[in-house]
């Protein structure tokens, strides 16, 4: 499948997902997770911001589930653009992903941060993630992956 049809596809398990309401766990187990272990392409050739951002949100959507959905699109990634990293920090503050999986979402943040930044706001949301990480758990700071995205955008 090229890669606009694997943008298209993951579109739709986002709104799926969405739409399961009280039943994101159950889906999340039964639907979405087993399309993306299963049958989901893990070339790296495939991967692209775009698709990154999709595969994220799915992952954020998940609600209790985000442990396991970041473990399983995790080597799907790759950097996002600032303005679809800054909207990824929004969600993740909202869906309060931070505050009760800090190092899923430490791991996350990791994978995905763009290599340049061109909105302020995209550092500004960044800070508060990273700000929120390292207040719901606070040996978390010691990481490397903390220490190297804290040095990155200066928190």
């Amino acid at each position: 499948m090229p890669k606009d049809g694997l943008n298209r596809v993951a579109r739709l398990l986002y709104q799926a997902l969405g739409s399961a309401s009280n039943k994101k766990s159950y889906y999340w187990k039964n639907r979405v997770k087993p399309i993306l272990k299963d049958l989901w392409p893990n070339d790296k050739d495939r991967v692209s911001p775009s698709l990154s951002t999709m595969l994220t949100y799915i992952a954020i959507a998940s609600d209790k589930c985000f442990p396991d959905a970041v473990g399983i699109v995790i080597n799907l990634l790759q950097p996002v653009t600032d303005v679809s990293f800054s909207l990824i920090c929004k969600e993740i503050l909202e869906k309060r992903c931070a505050e009760n999986y800090p190092k899923h979402t430490l791991v996350l943040l990791n994978k995905i941060c763009p290599t340049r930044w061109e909105l302020s706001i995209a550092k500004n949301r960044f800070k508060d993630c990273l700000s929120a990480v390292a207040k719901a758990d606070s040996e978390i700071v010691k990481d490397v992956h903390y220490k190297k995205l804290n040095d990155l955008v200066g928190v």
